[in-house]
């Protein structure tokens, strides 16, 4: 919908959505950790095959398709009850089905390795196109602590990104809109080790970050 046809569209979806798109467009990070992302690789033009080509070879194929799916259902029926995951991600239900399923195609264990491999990589994408959480990542870099008034850290953050960056319109302008992207950056900042806290009863700590994998300081010139 475009957003000028209407002011809100809701919609009620039990089944996968694909978004499909040449560049990178989830950049919010609520979307992103429900997402699975898969890079697929160019065609080549000696490769390229019409619709009917196309639908002929998936007709040829879709028996043994349909098969494995079937197989693969009965094999997470039957394993469902027994099945546990070592961390529940936001969409844990999809999570335990598809680790319940996987020993039918895959090797037991492969699909909640690979699942959190991709979480990982979205969240390090999420924050790569936020130049907010970005400054943050690199503020903390050798901290494993920090706590202060939201204006005191937009100082600070200005000073990582530049004058360029901290003038530029999609740079916070105040405190209140600093807090607001921090909020947003939560969960991506999580999942690196980066872990934001907000106190609205003290102002003189409140935002406190704490890291769990700081890099070690470098050592200055005479230390």
């Amino acid at each position: 919908m475009l957003y000028t046809d209407q002011d809100e569209v809701l919609i009620d979806a039990t089944r996968a959505s694909l978004l499909n798109g040449i560049e990178d467009f989830v950049a919010r990070p609520d979307l992103a950790d429900r997402c699975i992302f898969i890079q697929l690789a160019p065609i080549a033009d000696d490769e390229r095959r019409d619709e009917a080509e196309l639908n002929a070879g998936f007709e040829a194929a879709r028996p043994a398709i349909l098969g494995a799916l079937l197989d693969a259902v009965a094999h997470g029926l039957r394993e469902w009850p027994r099945t546990r995951l070592k961390a529940k991600p936001r969409m844990a239900d999809f999570a335990r089905w598809a680790t319940a399923c996987e020993g039918a195609m895959f090797e037991p264990g492969s699909f909640e390795e690979a699942y959190r491999r991709n979480r990982k990589a979205a969240a390090a994408d999420v924050i790569e196109a936020d130049m907010v959480a970005a400054a943050i990542r690199t503020f903390m870099r050798t901290r494993d602590e920090w706590s202060g008034p939201a204006a005191e850290l937009g100082e600070k953050l200005e000073g990582v990104v530049g004058d360029r960056q901290a003038k530029s319109k999609a740079w916070p302008d105040n405190p209140r809109a600093l807090r607001a992207r921090l909020q947003r950056a939560q969960a991506p900042l999580r999942k690196i080790g980066i872990v934001l806290t907000f106190d609205r009863t003290n102002r003189k700590h409140a935002i406190r970050i704490t890291n769990a994998n700081p890099a070690p300081a470098r050592a200055k010139a005479g230390d």
